[in-house]
């Protein structure tokens, strides 16, 4: 599964060099100031994929964080 295949990864509206939202911008931001290594995926381009992420794991909205496949959450679990 895509989501334990990273260590960090980031389900976001947009792409880390394009963010589509206010939020996923946050989170990039907050991702690039601390300096940690990620990769992202655009939510937009895999509608699909973000219906599975929507009904799998209860998310209602995006940006959302994993680490080692576990659901930190959006922008609010960065901080």
């Amino acid at each position: 599964a895509l989501v334990g295949k990273f260590k960090v990864l980031l389900f976001m509206k947009g792409t880390p060099e394009r963010p589509r939202n206010g939020f996923s911008r946050q989170a990039v931001d907050m991702l690039k100031e601390s300096k940690v290594h990620y990769e992202a995926v655009d939510v937009l381009e895999q509608a699909d994929l973000c219906g599975v992420l929507k009904q799998q794991h209860r998310i209602a909205t995006f940006p959302q964080l994993f680490v080692h496949g576990q659901l930190l959450g959006g922008v609010e679990g960065l901080r």
